[in-house]
């Protein structure tokens, strides 16, 4: 018995579930609470040091963010202004 595999269609899926992991400058944009190509968000990326830096997917060209450093780093920031919230009452 000889199994049929459609690699074309494979390759598909494998591709979909691994650019899940990833988030273009829109999703980015939309999990901070910025518009599209917000000007705010490119000084976020130019002025604080710990959010995480972009990297190119393959050669498209595209920044891509790591999901998980993006969540992680709101998290931090939400950590921190509890903090200070904490600390001033």
């Amino acid at each position: 018995m000889t199994i049929e595999i459609d690699y074309e269609k494979l390759a598909e899926l494998v591709a979909g579930e691994i650019t899940k992991e990833f988030l273009n400058r829109d999703e980015v944009c939309k999990l901070l609470g910025y518009g599209k190509q917000s000007s705010a968000f490119s000084r976020l990326l130019i002025q604080d040091k710990t959010f995480p830096r972009p990297f190119e997917l393959l050669d498209s060209g595209r920044k891509k963010w790591y999901k998980k450093d993006v969540l992680a780093w709101i998290e931090r920031l939400r950590n921190n202004r509890a903090k200070m919230a904490l600390e001033v009452s």
